[in-house]
This record gives structure tokens, C-alpha cells and sequence, in this order.
């Protein structure tokens, strides 16, 4: 524990800021916390006035305090997380020291039970409330109206959300794939060049620290203010993409997903032999060669758990979205967030229950292909 002292403080800071920074749940229990409050204002257009020059002073001053503490937080959380990369030079971090039934059988018990202690609280508590919600149905009889709890109705409304809200989660799953993909490319492109320069790995850690703290309204912000311009600007010629595409709620997605995913991607970049890419260096293999046909396919599994780490991010993303999707996209987690507001409730729990069902497929899907290619390195060596 005390060798993990810092990636432990540096999960627990991660946690403060994401939470900080999402208004997905506070908007709900109407809490007004500083990305509320941004929210808030992007809603009224103040706000998109003071970015663009037209706020005074001090109308903006709590803005960028609060986002210069919010950028603080995200740059602690990177610099504690930092020490736990491993470097070029360390070898295959997978044939590593691991708990055996032999070693310690009353320290795995405790282990096993904590963890599924945990796992009940985390994924069966809600899946109950959800299923328990989703299967609620009134009826009226001679003395009034009751309400039972019917297994047939929830399983058929929990079947049935996908179809009905089947043009919601195809735009969800473009836009998801394509920020997915960006951070992928964008993610492995940095931690190829930030190996042997320090320089770019600062940039990166920056950029990652930004992208991490600042409130998601305020990037979907941001985007608007990158993308959206009049017909006598310069930048005329991006106002289609941001109308008529999913470029906008693409990059929102790809900012909010970047940080965490990027991390995942940046340790299995990072955990490459160097011996296996100098070999392929002395057997007149390029730069980019040897990347491409040594060092990603030795980490494709663990490239493709940070690709569907950043999708599941990206799918459920609701604070940056609900700013910039154009019209005529609506994805899955706005439609969400809105039929929250209209006191649905068995329709919002089978539809929550669905998608909670599919990003728990996927989050064990990328757990499958890190301990499976995990096993047989151990195994091997």
C-alpha cells in the first residue's frame, strides 16, 4: 500500500474532479455546483457572450477561478499518477509478482469477498432499482388504484427500449466510435513520441490535465465557440460542420474521454520492451514500421481495452453533448437526461437498465482481453 500510495491518492483526486466537473447527476437533484452554474449560463447564452468578448471582467472572474482549480486538481491527479507509468526500460510489466491459492488462501478469500461485496453494491444494487422501477404498473380496482411489481412487464419494457430508441443509440454508437477512434490515434501517436522526450510528455500531461478538470459544459462551450461562427467571419466554412454533422459532439466526447482512456493506452505504449524494437531497428525496420508491425500488435489488447474504455466514456457523456449535438442526432444519453425530466419513470429505468446491461458487456469485454493475454504471459514465463 504504501508503494501504491500515489496512484491511490491519484484515483482519489481523479474521482473528486470527474464528479466536480459532470452535472449528469446534480442537475437532477437540482444541486448547484460550479458546473451547474456554467451549464446554467451556456444554457442562457451569458456565457457563450463573456467567451466571446462581450462580458465584463468581473461577470467572468468566478469562471476562471473555478477552472483554474479545476485544472489544479486534474494536473495533481496526473503528476501522483505519473511515478506509476512504467518506463521503456522496465521490460514486460505482465510476468510481474501475482497471488497464487498457495501463496496466501486467507488473504484471497478476504480479497474475493471484499471484491464481490463491492461488485454487488456497484452493478446488482442498481440493476435491482432499475428492474424494480421498470416493472412497476398501476392498477385500478373497486377500492383504487395499486401498484404491483410485475417480472413480465419489466423484462418486456427492457427488451423492447432498444427498438423503440433504436435512432438514439445509432447516432451514440457513431459518435462514441468516432471520439473513440480520434483518442485511440491521438492517444498512441503521444505515447510513441512522449517514450524518450520529455517535452511532449509534459504537453500531453497538460493537455490531459485540462481536458480531465474542466467542466463539460464548458467544453461543449468550447466547441460551439470553435466551430460555430457568422456569415461574415472567416472561419465561415466550420459553421456546416457544426449544423450538419457530428463533428461537434464528436470532439466534446473525444476531450471528455481523452484523459482516462489516453492513460490506459499510455501505460500499454509505455510497457513495450525496448530490446524487441531496437531488434527490429537492426533488421532495417523504420521508425514507424516497427510501431506498426512490433510494438501495437504486441499491445493490441490492451490498445483495444482503451478503445472501448473511451467509447463507454464517450456513450454515457451527457454534460458536453447536451450543448452541441445538431439537430435531427439526438443521442442516447441526452434523450436520457431528458426523459428524466418528464417523470417517465418505467420507461427511463428499462431504457437505463438496457444500456447499463450493454457498457457492462463492454467493460467486461475489455477486462476479458487485458487478463486473457495477461494469463498467457504469465503462464509463459
Amino acid at each position: 500500500l504504501r508503494r501504491a500510495g500515489g496512484g491511490l491518492l491519484a484515483g482519489l483526486l481523479a474521482t473528486v474532479t470527474l464528479c466536480a466537473a459532470d452535472i449528469a447527476v446534480t442537475d437532477l437533484f437540482r444541486v448547484r455546483t460550479f458546473a451547474e452554474e456554467v451549464y446554467t449560463q451556456a444554457a442562457f447564452g451569458s456565457l457563450l457572450a463573456g467567451v466571446a468578448g462581450d462580458g465584463a471582467w468581473g461577470d467572468q472572474r468566478d469562471l476562471v477561478v473555478g477552472t483554474v482549480i479545476h485544472f489544479l486538481l486534474g494536473a495533481a491527479t496526473l503528476l501522483l499518477a505519473a511515478p506509476l507509468v512504467p518506463r521503456p526500460g522496465d521490460g514486460d510489466p505482465d510476468a510481474g509478482w501475482r497471488l497464487s491459492r498457495r501463496s496466501s488462501p486467507r488473504l484471497n478469500a478476504l480479497l474475493a469477498a471484499a471484491g464481490w461485496l463491492i461488485t454487488l453494491a456497484a452493478i446488482a444494487l442498481p440493476i435491482a432499482g432499475l428492474a424494480w422501477k421498470a416493472g412497476l404498473a398501476t392498477q385500478r380496482t373497486a377500492e383504487g388504484a395499486s401498484v404491483q411489481w410485475s417480472a413480465r412487464k419489466a423484462i418486456q419494457m427492457t427488451a423492447r427500449a432498444p427498438l423503440e430508441h433504436g435512432r438514439e443509440i445509432l447516432w451514440s454508437l457513431a459518435v462514441a466510435a468516432t471520439a473513440a477512434s480520434a483518442v485511440l490515434i491521438v492517444a498512441s501517436i503521444a505515447s510513441v513520441w512522449g517514450r524518450t522526450r520529455r517535452w511532449p510528455a509534459f504537453a500531453a500531461g497538460v493537455v490531459a490535465a485540462a481536458a480531465l478538470a474542466i467542466p463539460g459544459p464548458l467544453v461543449g462551450v468550447g466547441v460551439i465557440a470553435l466551430l460555430a461562427h457568422g456569415d461574415d467571419s472567416m472561419w465561415w466554412w466550420l459553421t456546416p460542420l457544426y449544423d450538419k454533422t457530428i463533428l461537434a459532439p464528436g470532439l466534446a466526447q473525444f476531450v471528455r474521454a481523452l484523459p482516462l482512456a489516453g492513460l490506459v493506452i499510455w501505460n500499454q505504449v509505455a510497457s513495450v520492451p525496448r530490446d524487441l524494437l531496437e531488434a527490429a531497428a537492426s533488421e532495417g525496420s523504420g521508425p514507424v514500421g516497427r510501431w506498426l508491425w512490433v510494438g501495437f500488435p504486441l499491445r493490441a489488447p490492451g490498445l483495444a481495452a482503451g478503445w472501448l474504455c473511451a467509447f463507454a466514456l464517450a456513450v454515457g457523456e451527457v454534460s458536453a453533448t447536451l450543448l452541441v449535438y445538431p439537430p435531427g442526432t439526438t443521442p442516447l444519453s441526452v434523450r436520457i437526461s431528458q426523459l428524466l425530466h418528464y417523470g417517465v419513470d418505467d420507461r427511463v429505468a428499462a431504457l437505463s437498465l438496457a444500456v447499463l446491461l450493454a457498457v457492462l458487456a463492454l467493460g467486461l469485454s475489455a477486462n476479458w482481453l487485458v487478463t486473457n493475454r495477461r494469463r498467457r504471459d504469465v503462464a509463459k514465463s
